[in-house]
């Protein structure tokens, strides 16, 4: 490899690492090859990666960027690609800040201690135990972390991609086949490792079985049955996610399928696997047609492209049912967010969440004006509020904020796959039969606007001054694309 080249691909990373090192988000991916945004949107990404610097759970810094080796190079009808390795020292730092009042506040100072050493052990396998350090007196952590990069030189530029497995597949829709190729001999060699309770008997019968005829399946979460046919269906469609998530999370769940048919399964613990012990009549369910999701969490930020709360926009109508407390406006879901393109259009929230509500369908075939389609249910429901009545009036503040992906067990909101406060429910759409898409889950904690409320007892007073679900609890929304129907239900301990 030539000197100049060198000199180039040197200075390419200096100034990138640079944009790191000041936060510039936007300047950042004006270094990263553009045929990516084809397939990942610029915007929204940008958007996540400013709202994710506004997380006050955790501050991440970076220091002592350095190349260390540049290793190959390849030129391609007139490109120029270069793989090279690259060191850093990163630092995660886990921040107190205040949770809005939820369930999880109650235990959070117990398990964050917990969490933090959950996440401590996944970066020794990450990066290895001897280039990890954990400080739990001020709740950091420090890893040497090596990286394998590729330079595109295209028209004179420099451009820069991450070279990581997960990537190459889509890597493939814009770069040489060969190259990919060459990118993916790169990499370490990775080896899919067993349940660590599994045994070697296990484990070789697992090796010989066919790739072809076998399926990994993996979901967030523990609470999937084995009798119930239609529980299991649904819980696999709405829970499926990737191994890397269950083994990030608190719980989840691995299924193997041979040709298509259930035969063994392993829950998840803090990322260690124990094999569960099927029934003869367990063995044999049919893996379902399904998509993996990611877990996503609501961060605020000021130019987000979502909102809670807020007052009712002009232009949207309220559900008109005989309740004997009204509906309250949430704010909104928008879909040009890249984690919602499914959504046929902006969905506004809102729901009588001062009701005891099992649960409450509307119809948005005019998103601007739901229809309430269990409305005589709704009207026959009380409410355990004895303050409210149909003329109560309670809006809350405003807050933007976006999603951005996280396994943070604390936070106040998520998409992506549901985090069961209960028992997992999955709602039918009454005009279609199919099964609900899970949207969002949300805690609350905005503080109320205005409210003509006037609590007789001065402790029912919080539960008009921040938004909240029953108290503790969580508001699951759900929707059905097709026929333009939501489900809100509550859950709490």
């Amino acid at each position: 490899m030539n000197i100049m080249l060198l000199e180039e691909v040197t200075e390419l990373y200096t100034l990138y690492t640079q944009t790191i090192l000041t936060k510039d988000n936007a300047q950042m991916l004006a270094f990263i090859y553009p045929p990516l945004f084809y397939y990942i949107p610029k915007d929204p990404l940008l958007k996540s990666l400013n709202a994710s610097q506004k997380d006050k759970s955790l501050e991440i810094s970076f220091d002592n960027f350095e190349i260390i080796s540049i290793d190959k190079q390849y030129v391609i009808n007139e490109v120029v690609y270069v793989l090279f390795q690259t060191t850093n020292t990163t630092v995660w730092k886990f921040t107190e800040h205040d949770i809005a009042r939820n369930r999880k506040q109650r235990h959070k100072q117990k398990k964050n201690a917990d969490f933090e050493k959950f996440i401590y052990k996944g970066f020794k396998e990450r990066y290895g135990e001897s280039n990890v350090s954990y400080n739990e007196e001020n709740s950091s952590m420090f890893a040497k972390v090596t990286n394998k990069l590729l330079a595109i030189k295209e028209e004179n530029k420099w451009y820069l991609l991450e070279i990581k497995s997960h990537l190459l597949e889509l890597y493939q829709k814009f770069l040489p086949q060969d190259l990919v190729s060459e990118c993916k001999s790169y990499l370490p060699l990775e080896i899919e490792s067993e349940p660590l309770d599994t045994s070697q008997q296990d484990i070789i019968k697992q090796d010989v079985l066919s790739a072809d005829n076998l399926d990994r399946v993996y979901l967030a979460g523990w609470e999937i049955s084995f009798n119930d046919k239609q529980q299991f269906e649904n819980f696999v469609i709405t829970q499926a996610t990737d191994k890397e998530t269950i083994l990030a999370i608190y719980s989840g769940t691995e299924l193997v399928f041979e040709d298509k048919k259930l035969i063994q399964a392993y829950e998840y613990t803090n990322g260690e696997g124990k094999e569960i012990a099927l029934q003869k009549h367990e063995l044999g369910l049919p893996l379902p047609a399904f998509e993996p999701h990611r877990i996503v969490q609501l961060v605020e930020a000021s130019e987000g492209l979502h909102q809670l709360g807020g007052e009712v926009p002009a232009n949207f109508v309220l559900p008109e049912a005989n309740c004997i407390v009204p509906f309250q406006y949430l704010g909104y879901i928008n879909n040009e967010d890249v984690n919602f393109q499914w959504l046929p259009f902006q969905l506004h929230l809102t729901c009588p969440i001062y009701l005891n509500i099992q649960n409450v369908l509307l119809d948005y075939s005019d998103p601007l004006h739901p229809l309430v389609l269990n409305k005589d249910e709704l009207e026959r429901v009380d409410t355990s509020y004895d303050d409210l009545d149909q003329n109560t009036e309670i809006v809350f503040h405003e807050m933007a904020f976006d999603f951005v992906e996280s396994f943070d067990p604390f936070g106040d909101g998520y998409a992506g796959i549901p985090n069961w406060v209960q028992y997992p429910e999955y709602p039918i759409c009454p005009k279609t039969g199919k099964l609900m898409r899970f949207l969002c889950q949300l805690d609350g904690g905005i503080k109320t606007k205005r409210t003509n409320v006037t609590p007789e007892k001065e402790w029912d007073r919080k539960y008009y001054e921040t938004l909240n679900f029953w108290g503790d609890g969580t508001l699951y929304v759900f929707f059905e694309p097709t026929s333009r129907v939501a489900c809100y239900f509550i859950q709490n301990t």
